[in-house]
C-alpha cells in the first residue's frame, strides 16, 4: 500500500478526524482569505477578468504571508486548503496584461 493511501486511511479511520475536519473547515471559512483572493478577479463566461486593483491585493497577500505566525503558518495553510493558487492565482497570471 502506498504511503499516500496509508495516510488517507489513517485520517479517515482515526478518531481525530473530527478535529482535522474542523480545522480544515475553519481554514476554508476564513473570511480574510476568501476576501483577498476573490477580489483578484472573477470569471465572466469563459473569460477571467482581472481586478484593476489586483496589484494592491497581491501586495496585501504578500504582507500577510510575510508577517504571519512563523510556527503555525495559518495563512499559508488556508491558501493550500482553499486551493487558491489553482482557482485564483493561475487564472490571474494567464490573463493579466503587462503594462510595460
Amino acid at each position: 500500500m502506498s504511503r499516500v493511501r496509508q495516510l488517507h486511511n489513517h485520517i479517515w479511520n482515526n478518531q481525530n478526524f473530527d478535529k482535522v475536519k474542523s480545522v480544515m473547515d475553519w481554514l476554508l471559512a476564513t473570511p480574510q482569505l476568501y476576501s483577498a483572493f476573490s477580489s483578484l478577479g472573477c470569471l465572466e463566461g469563459d473569460t477571467y477578468v482581472v481586478n484593476p486593483n489586483a496589484l494592491a491585493i497581491l501586495e496585501e497577500i504578500n504582507y500577510k504571508l510575510t508577517y504571519e505566525d512563523q510556527t503555525l503558518r495559518t495563512f499559508r495553510r488556508a491558501i493550500g486548503f482553499g486551493q487558491n493558487v489553482r482557482s485564483d492565482l493561475i487564472p490571474l497570471l494567464e490573463n493579466a496584461k503587462d503594462d510595460a
